[in-house]
């Protein structure tokens, strides 16, 4: 096996030296020497330079052009992609580490949480705390609540699929990670807080059912449906205790799958081979008793009294606040998860890259809104609410 390795590897590595000058050759004779210049090529000679093929602009060049010519382009890049995969056990995308167990696992995250990228200065956090705060006091001002629902990252429950190699490169090693410094705190200020990690452990103590199933697909960076509901539930349990709201009470019913249901094989998808996913899949759902949910939606005279809500926050928000909304929780709601919005005024969905572009749309949610619900993502504490947080701190006017 080390020997065919060997011979591939040679293989590859003559290919990769002998493309210069298949390309440059090929070019000649097809006539396209402008098509193919760019950066790479000396501008007297029009030859490719040894500089350029070192920084990378001749490649580019090549990728540019084979993507206008060569046909089949996608199963070659799918098969190349498989190779990788297959022969040499690596992830064919550098954002995504495949360890060593079949784990796959953002490479972002794993720098995060393993503090080879800084974690968030107690400072920070502070600052936007008493950002929060303020804005908290503004909206009980105006008879609102707001509520920080905290959700964990995937290394944080497979720490033992990391290779040891990159668990040793923490730069920071001294500094307490995101999610310490966040709890830590928070333990200064009065804010209604649910901390999903904090409740995960719970669940394993306790030996509830739910972790009888995957916390986290092999080959998805999201927690699982069950896992997601289950806390999805909870976290509507807890607003309830907390809320001048009333909310029902749901169960979750749980069921096996042949296929992933997205986002369980989000990480797989990129890597774009024909390897079929691996591991155990399961579906949930929410189930409300009818009459439960209709006592809690309307009051004695009969008018829907659900609160409306508004959240801001990331992709975990996909498998908890957004079934809360579909299973009618909410009367109406503004659900903001990283560059997509949902609304009344966007009900198919949109994008959006600066808070100005959901004006007026927005404000007028945020006057009406009963309750607003931040995420914070343990692994996005050094971006707390992607700047949410200081739009709303700088624009009071959007509470009147």
């Amino acid at each position: 096996m080390r020997t065919k390795r060997s011979y591939i590897l040679i293989l590859g590595f003559a290919a990769v030296l002998a493309m210069p000058l298949f390309f440059a050759c090929a070019n000649r004779l097809i006539g396209r020497s402008d098509e193919l210049r760019g950066a790479g090529y000396s501008a007297q000679t029009k030859e490719i330079s040894a500089e350029g093929i070192l920084d990378g602009s001749v490649q580019s060049s090549w990728d540019g052009w084979i993507s206008e010519h060569i046909p089949a382009r996608a199963t070659l890049l799918k098969l190349r992609n498989q190779g990788i995969f297959s022969v040499f056990n690596e992830s064919p995308n550098a954002g995504v580490l495949l360890c060593p167990d079949g784990q796959l696992i953002e490479r972002e995250y794993v720098y995060k949480y393993e503090k080879i990228y800084p974690p968030a200065t107690e400072q920070y956090v502070r600052d936007e705390c008493d950002r929060i705060a303020v804005i908290r006091d503004r909206l009980r001002a105006e008879g609102k609540e707001l509520y920080i629902f905290i959700t964990p990252t995937k290394p944080r429950y497979c720490e033992d699929s990391i290779p040891e190699q990159i668990r040793k490169m923490q730069a920071f090693p001294d500094r307490p990670g995101n999610y310490e410094v966040l709890t830590r705190v928070l333990e200064d200020y009065d804010f209604e807080v649910f901390d999903s990690v904090d409740y995960i452990r719970s669940l394993t103590e306790s030996g509830d059912e739910v972790m009888q199933f995957p916390m986290y697909q092999q080959t998805g960076t999201h927690w699982t449906w069950t896992l997601g509901l289950k806390t999805a539930l909870a976290f509507a349990d807890f607003m309830d205790e907390r809320s001048a709201w009333s909310f029902p009470q749901g169960q979750m019913i749980i069921g096996s799958t042949d296929t992933p249901v997205f986002p369980d094989a989000d990480l797989y998808d990129i890597l774009n081979i024909y390897t079929r996913p691996w591991g155990n899949y399961f579906n949930a759902d929410i189930v409300i008793n009818e009459k439960e949910a209709k006592d809690a939606a309307e009051d004695q005279a009969g008018v829907d009294s659900r609160p409306d809500m508004l959240v801001r926050g990331g992709s975990f928000l996909g498998q908890t606040i957004s079934p809360l909304i579909n299973h009618g929780y909410f009367r109406r709601s503004m659900y903001l998860e990283n560059t997509k919005v949902y609304s009344d005024d966007w009900p198919d969905g949109g994008t959006f890259s600066d808070y100005e572009e959901l004006e007026p749309a927005l404000s007028e949610q945020l006057k009406e809104t009963d309750i607003l619900i931040l995420e914070i993502n343990e692994a996005h504490v050094p971006t707390m609410s992607f700047g949410f947080i200081d739009y709303l701190f700088d624009h009071p006017g959007v509470f009147d």
